[in-house]
């Protein structure tokens, strides 16, 4: 098991950040984005085996498929499009996947990227335990 592991800030929510156990056997790519030495905003990439069934997303659509679990602007930054020049970089470095995030009350930043929305068939009936899907397919 691999450990991530950022530095506490009141810039960012913690609980993403700190002590994250993932297996060592996925590809993993975390960073953290700077401009000027101040750190801007975090991200981390895995590969995925797949996405839940229930989400409707095309089995042709799940090949080369990397998740999004954690991504966010420090507070100080947001609304100035760092956002998407991080999610610019890391989906150009990776230019045959597929990309997917659960969106955790940012409904319209994925939307605003022009990525794939899909919501789980039975999200009507528990939507606080489903997030969107946002996916980008290449």
């Amino acid at each position: 098991m691999g450990e991530l592991d950022f530095p506490e800030s009141p810039e960012y929510n913690d609980r993403w950040w700190s002590g994250i156990e993932r297996p060592s056997s996925l590809k993993r790519i975390w960073f953290s984005a700077t401009i000027d030495e101040a750190e801007v905003a975090r991200i981390f990439v895995e590969e995925r085996v797949s996405i839940d069934e229930d989400y409707g997303v095309p089995r042709t659509r799940r090949a080369q498929l990397l998740e999004i679990p954690f991504f966010e602007v420090a507070v100080s930054y947001r609304g100035m499009g760092i956002g998407k020049r991080v999610i610019d970089l890391i989906t150009d470095s990776e230019p045959t996947a597929t990309f997917a995030a659960f969106s955790e009350d940012a409904d319209g930043f994925w939307a605003s990227l022009g990525w794939n929305r899909f919501i789980r068939s039975d999200h009507e009936e528990r939507p606080s335990m489903y997030r969107p899907l946002y996916m980008l397919f290449r």
